[in-house]
């Protein structure tokens, strides 16, 4: 956990539930309050000393709640101890004894050796039972089963829990991004500029979640981000990733969308990552939406809360788009059309060393095959990423069109009536002229593509 805080509002909010409920919230144990040698029946349990000792007193006043008193007890010591301390006076708390006081003292006495003989630290009184391999450093339980509420919080661990064991991150594993993407815009944020690569992507949109195969190919996991079983798959996937990107829903907050703030279900997003977090142990959350998200009170409320009791550092950055240039829109525009997505992040590799000569070559192209790109279904975004190669082809491809067609226009009007023969001399003089443009075309495009080539400038 980020912090013991952590632990305790966990435990505050779990008890909240019913007995014998199932509860999709987690609770995260740290090891410096978990002994790391000696039997273990209960692989998570933070224990109290002073809780004990409140036992005791309240059961010295009250006669008739010390069998209660002491088993509660017992539950306390019993992860610490060998197993036969615990059970030998386990068996005691359940005999009736009328209060005898000289049996008390014993048991008093036996339940004070057993708490200073385990060392138990100041924490929060709370019991686990079922088994786990080893005792890792920090783990998280999901869909544990609260058993019992008071006095003395017991967790039933059985085949639907899921049992998340962390350890501790290295630096190559703040290079491992968890993209939560929400309209994130996918693969577009920047994470691969910088060195990141994306793990795994979660999503409640398969159409969203399909954008992150095409740069990377990275795992994915369908489904909302604060679920448990989402929880746990993108735990198995993310490769001990540390740090985690989420785009909660603009829609709600934006001046383009309905402006209902929290009362939208898709508000519920940012609760969602930020209970997912610390559930999956990252160490950086980067959260993005548009400005005006950033004062609403909805927004604020759950953003300060997950500061207050994470111990995490919280950074506003205004990223201002205008700056940024028409990068955003495109990518934008891009991801709207089916199929054509894939080809143009392959396209950006493919940018040519002097794009201003390519851009003159596109114009004069353009202006010697009207329409050549429309035909050849081309976005007129993508024309920048054309290599000279593809553009030397298209040419190539479109001069033979044009020779069979104008071949076949003047032989048909040669054909058919000598009165055309004036107007077929102007065709031929333009499609000269229109041979020539080609040629000195081609001639430039191959330039282009030998500076490309050998790396020239």
């Amino acid at each position: 956990a980020p912090s013991n805080g952590a632990v305790q509002v966990a435990l505050e909010s779990f008890l909240k539930t019913q007995e014998g409920q199932q509860s999709s919230l987690c609770l995260v144990g740290v090891e410096d309050r978990v002994p790391p040698t000696g039997p273990l029946r209960s692989a998570f349990i933070h224990t109290r000393l002073q809780y004990t000792l409140t036992l005791l007193q309240q059961s010295q006043k009250d006669s008739s709640m010390w069998p209660m008193a002491c088993g509660r007890a017992l539950l306390i010591v019993e992860r610490f101890v060998h197993r036969v301390v615990p059970w030998i006076v386990m068996d005691l708390a359940e005999v009736d004894t009328g209060g005898s006081s000289l049996m008390w003292s014993w048991w008093s006495l036996i339940l004070c050796m057993c708490a200073t003989w385990s060392s138990v630290r100041d924490g929060t009184g709370l019991v686990r039972t079922g088994l786990l391999d080893g005792a890792p450093e920090v783990l998280t339980r999901l869909d544990v089963v609260l058993v019992q509420q008071v006095s003395i919080p017991l967790l039933k661990v059985d085949d639907g829990a899921k049992v998340l064991v962390h350890s501790l991150h290295t630096w190559e594993d703040f290079l491992k991004l968890v993209d939560a993407c929400y309209g994130f815009d996918g693969p577009a944020h920047g994470a691969h500029a910088v060195g990141v690569q994306t793990m795994v992507a979660v999503d409640s949109s398969a159409r969203m979640v399909t954008l992150h195969k095409a740069p990377g190919g990275c795992e994915y996991v369908i489904g909302d981000a604060g679920c448990p079983q989402v929880i746990a798959g993108v735990w198995s996937t993310c490769n001990h990733a540390a740090v985690k990107s989420a785009g909660f829903s603009c829609q709600p907050f934006s001046q383009l969308g309905d402006r209902k703030g929290g009362a939208d279900p898709c508000a519920m997003s940012l609760p969602n990552n930020l209970r997912a977090a610390p559930s999956q142990r990252v160490h950086g959350l980067v959260l993005s939406c548009a400005v005006p998200a950033c004062r609403d009170p909805f927004i604020s409320q759950h953003l300060d809360r997950f500061v207050d009791w994470s111990g995490v550092v919280k950074e506003n950055i205004n990223l201002e788009l205008s700056a940024i240039g028409p990068v955003q829109p495109l990518m934008q525009n891009q991801t709207q059309i089916d199929g054509q997505f894939l080809e143009f992040t392959h396209r950006q590799s493919q940018q040519v060393s002097n794009p201003q000569a390519l851009m003159q070559a596109l114009e004069s192209l353009e202006s010697c095959l009207p329409g050549a790109f429309r035909r050849l279904k081309l976005p007129a975004e993508r024309r920048k990423w054309t290599s000279p190669e593809a553009l030397q082809r298209i040419v190539e491809a479109k001069a033979g069109d044009c020779n069979d067609c104008n071949d076949s226009a003047y032989s048909s009007d040669a054909s058919t009536s000598t009165t055309r023969s004036e107007s077929s001399e102007v065709d031929t003089g333009h499609r000269l002229r229109r041979k020539k443009l080609r040629g000195s075309l081609l001639d430039r495009l191959a330039e282009l593509s030998r500076r490309e080539k050998f790396g020239e400038e």
